[in-house]
């Protein structure tokens, strides 16, 4: 075997190590972050119970949401529908799927959380935004956790 073989099976090695290590950070950091949007989402709501004639029940705030502040729990939907998952070694993806009942006018459900967290999608979207303000918020200790710059990025992804 030749130096340079030699030189090359090192550094491949090495690169796998490394990519190993980064992609651990990043499973761990992508853990870390969804329990903290979780708990933003996890300050309840001034609630009454309301029960239809047809025997549902939900909930309903008794005041509004302030601006700015993340959506408050009602039914915890929301909270519940935050997932995770790593799409390969250097790549991570979290978001909330949570959708309102189906109704004629959206056969598929409101889609509520990019509702609250985007702007643009209809008038007073975009006013409680919960995901970007905690990554911004935890953004010091994601970086230590994963041990390498981050980049992000916030998509809409199927409305």
């Amino acid at each position: 075997m030749t130096n340079a073989e030699r030189i090359a099976r090192l550094k491949k090695k090495i690169d796998d190590q490394v990519a190993r290590s980064v992609g651990k950070g990043l499973n761990a950091g992508r853990i870390f972050l969804t329990s903290r949007i979780k708990e933003t989402l996890s300050v309840p709501a001034p609630r009454i119970r309301i029960q239809t004639p047809s025997g549902e029940t939900y909930y309903k705030a008794t005041t509004p949401a302030t601006p700015g502040a993340p959506p408050r729990k009602l039914s915890g939907q929301l909270r519940t529908s935050v997932t995770s998952r790593m799409l390969g070694t250097f790549t991570a993806v979290i978001g909330a799927n949570a959708r309102a009942r189906p109704t004629v006018r959206r056969p598929l459900g409101f889609n509520y959380p990019s509702y609250h967290e985007l702007p643009g999608l209809g008038a007073r979207s975009g006013e409680h935004p919960f995901i970007r303000p905690t990554v911004l918020k935890y953004l010091v200790e994601l970086t230590v956790i994963v041990g390498k710059e981050l980049r992000l990025g916030l998509h809409p992804g199927k409305m």
